[in-house]
């Protein structure tokens, strides 16, 4: 298979009588580079079967299972898509919380993150902790609040019963900073259970959690803070507790993770020793660029069996950022299969700003999408946008804003016509890419080219045989398809059909839900 892209209208308005006009040409120019190369997985793509496909009995069952690159849940494989408003999803009354899944569930999401800290609080269950509040005002570490506790358990019910997957987040190094470590029920001053003084941990915490290394991360190997790791176990295993009856739950160990990295691998294994069934964990490294601090954990698969990704080349402020972001991916993707150890590679939270924190800029919705897109693309199992709060002008998330639910709808809609997890990255197989301005997925018969709308927006597509197939053309933004086209031509000229997003779907009728 060979896949060559150039644009050119006059073949689609001669051929098939599609009125899209394009105004906006610009000179391509071949994308050339260290990450023009995407590893094979373990089927080369020409050789790859498009027959019905063939369950490992191992994977049959309920719950959530890693499939290679992928995942597998109740049986069935699953691309997983979400993200809610709020990052503390079960701090949300329950009536609001039912209508808030159930509107992620028609927008055809079944992912999302739940953080265990409760200091960040910005939903509409305010005050509401894992340890009992005295009269006094401090925490009895000793009491975990039932109320608390009841609230995980729902939201694990509600998301299982919808089948949707929860990506736990255990620890937050920001929960250890300024305001918020004045507040939690971690800081010696806020609990009755034990001083600054007997344990060595502080009381006020000035600088960024990565400037101090603050001392609540060395529990597990200090022997002077030993009563602390007391209470943080009981605190993970009533998680446990509480989640073990449910199987749509995978463990994420740290948020931006900056402590060291035997406290992560400490917690990882306490979780896999005691969750009482096999279960799934990663930590989520801090990483701005390249990927290059996940090395530990993609080296690691006995202790970390998935990947997240979500601050991976996330701090760009070059024009080809959305380029340098799916390079990264693919970085990381080609390490995993180096690596022969196929493992799922999650997003948890697609961010939407593109600038550094110092900078006063709120960010784009647009960015955010379009890394879905682009990292679907690049070979992600899952990729969940980051909380927005609600908050239109939010510096990072967009989550569950209108225009965000319309494109996992039409991801949707993408995975009815085109078997995603037998597909590969494949721009490496475009010609005269500029950057960022389109990007490929495909097998052997089923082709996507996500167009972001930069550049000619032109695409050859030449294929290897003349087996009839299906084009249409998909509007993400409004869930809008073309009239489909029947094509037997070995050499397809495309165009997109105007500007901003568009993605070319060509496919055969045996891979399909909408036949020829």
């Amino acid at each position: 298979m060979k896949i060559i892209i150039m644009m050119v209208l006059s073949f689609l308005l001669a051929t098939h009588g599609l009125g899209w006009v394009d105004t906006d040409k610009t000179p391509a120019i071949t994308m050339q580079g260290e990450f023009d190369t995407v590893l094979p997985e373990s089927r080369s793509l020409a050789s790859q079967s498009e027959s019905k496909e063939q369950v490992n009995p191992d994977l049959i069952g309920n719950g959530i299972v890693a499939d290679g690159m992928y995942w597998r849940y109740n049986g069935k494989q699953m691309l997983l898509l979400g993200g809610m408003a709020y990052g503390e999803p079960h701090l949300t009354p329950k009536a609001e919380l039912v209508r808030e899944l159930d509107k992620l569930k028609a927008a055809g999401g079944n992912y999302m993150r739940m953080t265990m800290v409760s200091v960040f609080q910005k939903t509409r269950v305010q005050g509401t902790h894992p340890f009992v509040k005295c009269s006094d005002g401090k925490f009895d570490l000793n009491q975990l609040n039932p109320t608390f506790w009841n609230y995980v358990k729902e939201l694990f019910e509600e998301t299982q019963k919808r089948e949707m997957i929860v990506q736990v987040e255990l620890w937050d190094q920001w929960e250890f900073y300024k305001g918020s470590y004045d507040k939690t029920y971690w800081n010696p001053k806020n609990n009755l259970n034990y001083s600054s003084s007997a344990t060595e941990l502080e009381t006020f915490l000035p600088k960024e959690p990565y400037k101090q290394s603050p001392a609540f991360f060395y529990a597990n190997s200090d022997h002077n803070k030993t009563v602390v790791l007391k209470y943080q176990r009981a605190f993970i295993n009533k998680l446990l507790e509480v989640a073990k009856p449910f199987n749509n739950i995978i463990y994420q160990i740290g948020n931006e993770s900056t402590e060291p990295q035997d406290w992560n691998d400490y917690w990882a294994k306490y979780i896999k020793n005691n969750a009482g069934k096999k279960v799934y964990v990663t930590d989520q490294r801090e990483d701005y660029n390249s990927g290059g601090n996940l090395t530990y954990v993609l080296n690691n698969p006995d202790i970390y069996n998935f990947i997240d990704v979500s601050q991976v080349g996330i701090r760009y402020v070059t024009a080809d950022y959305n380029q340098r972001h799916y390079n990264d991916l693919i970085n990381v993707r080609n390490k995993i299969l180096a690596s022969g150890i196929k493992r799922p590679m999650n997003n948890t939270k697609g961010y939407k700003w593109i600038r550094s924190w110092g900078d006063a800029g709120k960010g784009d919705e647009g960015v955010s999408i379009n890394r879905l897109w682009h990292g679907v693309f690049a070979g992600l199992a899952g990729f969940g946008f980051h909380p927005s709060h609600y908050e239109v002008d939010s510096r990072s998330g967009s989550a569950m804003m209108p225009n965000v639910l319309q494109n996992i709808k039409s991801m949707r809609m993408l995975e009815e016509r085109v078997d995603i997890m037998r597909m590969s990255p494949s721009n490496h197989h475009l010609n005269e890419r500029s950057t960022d301005e389109d990007y490929a997925f495909a097998s052997e018969s089923q082709y996507a080219v996500y167009f972001t709308g930069k550049a000619d927006r032109t695409v050859t597509l030449t294929r290897s045989t003349s087996e009839r197939i299906k084009l249409v053309w998909l509007n993400p933004d409004v869930g809008k398809l073309s009239e489909p086209i029947k094509i037997t031509d070995t050499t397809i000229t495309l165009q997109a059909p105007g500007i901003g997003r568009h993605i070319a779907i060509l496919y055969a009728s045996s891979n399909s839900q909408h036949p020829l």
